[in-house]
């Protein structure tokens, strides 16, 4: 049998990189006997889009860039196997080229493949959702459309998603936005079924350090926040408390070598609190450390209080843990960060630690029984 995976394997970030290698190692052992490959479809204008290596002052290229570039790039062909590559935009020539592959089974997903996004040029449904004329057997593993910004889109265009998403043996989507949204168009299609990085054991697999044992003398802080901003405003209120460090990760390996994931995941040991906006970040220091995390929502990304962050600390039993970044609203985030950290303890921890087995349990178990 063969087994093609369609997802965002191209994008130029270690969450992106790791679930699509998640999701190849969970279908490997799934189908142990198969030939299983990701569809190298990049769309041209997403593919360049992701790169970033030219500006127009000197030095005119970014190296940093280019160095992530190539090592996330070799991280995977290292790991995994592609299919040919595909860089059309047009929908018709990429519904013939997933054809031409002849896939017994293919599997979209996860991260959010199902987004209402210029990127995508706003096609409802374009072809991470699969559309008719794909010959071949078809499955949703933890796919998003998370950030939600606008529903009316999808209810707009509900004849054609229902007509699509009829033509899928199982739908299994991320988080609840999407699970509620799906379901409203094609009632009771959709399942839930956790991020892959979750899912599967990466950090047995690739080796990971983890530190489950909790602060050793001074409080390791990292803060990854997009608004520069904010991040300093952040760093201000903490460098304040002479108990705490601000630590940045630092790339141990020639970053052309394909290590930089592996470097970059190891650091996550190291760290005592977590600050960030990014969903991932979150997942990597819940299975790799003991710290405290705050996944912040950000109003310019998720214009509801429905992100997949809130959703994930939400199903662990700790809802509070993402808290809201409003406009304007810089001194009620500060405010929320000193109250989580001040109130943060052993039995917080091992409250969130037990949550985490038993929702990894649950997803593994649901996973081993899904029909494909």
């Amino acid at each position: 049998m063969k087994i093609g995976i369609l997802t965002f394997h191209y994008m130029i970030n270690q969450g992106s990189i790791l679930q699509a290698y998640c999701v190849f190692k969970l279908l490997q052992e799934r189908f142990p006997n198969s030939e299983i490959e990701i569809i190298d479809l990049i769309p041209k204008n997403r593919g360049n889009g992701e790169k970033k290596f030219f500006k127009k002052s000197v030095p005119f290229i970014r190296f940093d860039y280019l160095a992530r570039f190539i090592s996330m790039r070799k991280f995977l062909k290292n790991r995994v196997k592609f299919s040919p590559n595909c860089d059309s935009m047009d929908l018709g020539s990429q519904i013939a080229f997933i054809n031409e592959q002849n896939y017994d089974i293919v599997f979209t997903g996860s991260d959010t493949v199902w987004m209402d996004s210029e990127k995508l040029n706003h096609i409802l449904p374009h072809i991470y959702y699969l559309p008719k004329g794909i010959k071949t057997k078809k499955n949703a593993v933890a796919a998003s459309l998370d950030p939600l910004k606008d529903e009316s889109r999808f209810f707009h265009k509900r004849i054609e998603l229902s007509e699509n998403l009829s033509e899928f043996d199982n739908i299994l989507v991320r988080d609840n936005i999407t699970f509620e949204l799906i379901n409203s168009i094609i009632p009771n299609k959709a399942r839930q079924i956790s991020d892959p990085t979750i899912l599967y054991s990466f950090e047995e697999n690739l080796n990971i350090r983890k530190n489950k044992e909790g602060v050793k003398g001074k409080i390791r802080i990292h803060i990854s926040f997009g608004e520069k901003s904010v991040k300093e405003k952040i760093k201000e209120l903490l460098i304040s408390e002479n108990t705490f460090e601000i630590i940045d990760f630092v790339e141990k390996s020639n970053v052309f070598s394909g290590d930089h994931i592996v470097d970059y995941l190891n650091e996550y040991a190291d760290i005592d609190i977590l600050i960030t906006d990014r969903f991932h970040r979150s997942i990597f220091a819940l299975k790799l450390s003991s710290a405290l995390i705050i996944n912040v929502e950000h109003f310019k990304k998720n214009p509801l209080p429905k992100s997949k962050g809130r959703d994930l600390f939400s199903k662990l039993g700790c809802p509070e843990y993402c808290i809201r970044y409003e406009e304007n609203g810089e001194s009620d985030l500060i405010n929320s960060i000193k109250n989580l950290i001040n109130n943060w303890d052993q039995d917080r921890f091992l409250n969130r630690e037990h949550r985490l087995k038993q929702f990894i349990s649950e997803n593994q178990m649901f996973w081993q029984k899904v029909d494909f």
